[in-house]
């Protein structure tokens, strides 16, 4: 391919990436991605946590997730404790209502990823999947 057939895809490129932006899909994704729906997911998956450790892995400032974690914290979502082998850290775990959103959004969004794939249809779906794996695999350890 010649480089104005480079051009004319990224544009076609950005076009698709906008609308798919502001879709539904795409917002449940990014729920669970950041913010709470992260750290959810994040502990749900990790026993606890602590707040460094959740502020590296969204990549986020220390005190967005403090006040995201006081906001879980007063609906019941999360709970605090000392850690045992080092008492000046603060462990930060799900409580049963916290594991039951953790378990509700995971489900929705899995039953959502899958009915996206369907609509792809198997071949698509599947390059879908080996082209996304293979963009991933390229980035990792990169900033883009």
């Amino acid at each position: 391919m010649e480089e104005r057939d480079y051009e004319r895809l990224m544009r076609k490129m950005v076009r698709s990436l906008v609308v798919l932006r502001f879709s539904d899909f795409s917002q449940m994704v990014s729920e669970t991605i950041k913010g709470e729906g992260f750290i959810l997911g994040y502990l749900y998956h990790n026993s606890s946590a602590q707040p460094g450790d959740i502020s590296r892995m969204m990549q986020a400032s220390t005190a967005y997730v403090a006040k995201l974690l006081r906001g879980m914290e007063e609906k019941g979502l999360i709970f605090r404790r000392k850690d045992p082998e080092d008492k000046r850290k603060i462990l930060i775990g799900l409580t049963d209502k916290g594991r039951n959103e953790a378990a509700k959004m995971e489900d929705a969004v899995q039953k959502g990823m899958i009915r996206f794939l369907k609509s792809l249809g198997d071949q698509d779906a599947q390059t879908f999947v080996r082209i996304l794996s293979g963009i991933a695999e390229r980035q990792e350890g990169k900033k883009i």
